[in-house]
């Protein structure tokens, strides 16, 4: 079954594995960054402690693969997960122990709390579906969440601020209307 023919994940379920991971720093900032920065797992692997700059610094996370990466605003939830991370110390990488199949079974086992079977690329999807159906330009949402290289050339490169729409949006979508 490709990802696209997949039943879109609804909110509140989505809200439901971010909270269920909320009892482990290091799960729940994963979790955060699936479903509030839409990072692909191999992304969130590769995420290394310079990534996200310490607090005071602008607050934008270097994302992506080593050719091609990107620096967008996040949600601030998931902004407040890596800063508990990152204030838990230790070298590179960002999120310690999260190679990708670790995240696979992370996620299974979040899936299986609430009670559904769905993947991180779940998670990722449902980020997008809701910057899409906010609104957001095609080439806007190709930028923040890593459309590759090929996919991205010949787009108009987004203005100035777009990347805090983005983070916005998914903030809303995702955490404020369950505080």
């Amino acid at each position: 079954m490709l990802l696209s023919d997949r039943p879109k994940l609804a909110r509140a379920d989505a809200r439901r594995i971010l909270a269920a991971a909320a009892g482990d720093p290091v799960d729940h900032a994963t979790a955060a960054l699936w479903l509030l920065v839409g990072m692909h797992p191999l992304d969130v692997e590769r995420l290394k402690i310079a990534d996200w700059p310490a607090e005071g610094e602008r607050r934008r996370l270097r994302a992506g693969p080593l050719e091609n990466p990107r620096l967008i605003t996040i949600a601030p939830s998931a902004a407040t997960a890596l800063d508990v991370l990152a204030s838990l110390g230790g070298a590179s990488p960002l999120v310690p122990g999260m190679t990708v199949i670790r995240q696979m079974v992370l996620m299974r086992d979040l899936a299986e709390q609430i009670g559904q079977k769905v993947s991180a690329l779940d998670l990722r999807r449902a980020a997008i579906d809701e910057v899409l159906e906010d609104g957001t330009p095609v080439a806007h949402a190709a930028w923040y969440f890593g459309a590759s290289k090929a996919k991205v050339r010949g787009l108009p490169m987004p203005h100035a601020g777009y990347d805090l729409a983005i983070a916005q949006v998914l903030q809303r979508a995702f955490v404020s209307a369950s505080e």
